[in-house]
């Protein structure tokens, strides 16, 4: 278990800097294509993919739970963005000041989710 947390752990690592990377080559080769590149790396669903099918392979029982939590995750991933574009476009907050925000105010929702949430499906 610990050999396949660690190719995991490898595997994001990688694909986190493979999208730094392209950030990086779209805003030296075409910036006005880095907002297209946003709406495809919040749209990638490859990684959700991925994750149902590890579960539905290795804990058959949870595939339902899983799929009906992603989906709660999303519309909170949905309201959480569109106060972010809020938060950034339309107050004169420091950007910083607002991503540790966003950081904290996701860990206390993932915290909330987890104390009463966790058993809704």
């Amino acid at each position: 278990m610990i050999q396949n947390t660690y190719y995991v752990f490898i595997f994001s690592i990688i694909c986190l800097s493979f999208m730094i990377c392209v950030m990086d080559v779209i805003k030296n080769t075409n910036p006005k294509l880095l907002g297209y590149f946003g709406f495809v790396s919040a749209s990638f669903f490859l990684f959700q993919l991925f994750q149902y099918l590890y579960v539905h392979e290795r804990v058959q029982s949870q595939s339902s739970s899983f799929l009906r939590h992603s989906c709660l995750g999303y519309f909170v991933l949905f309201v959480l963005s569109l106060f972010f574009l809020v938060a950034i476009e339309y107050t004169q907050w420091n950007v910083y000041s607002i991503l540790a925000s966003f950081v904290i105010l996701n860990l206390l929702i993932w915290s909330i989710y987890l104390k009463y949430c966790r058993f809704l499906f």
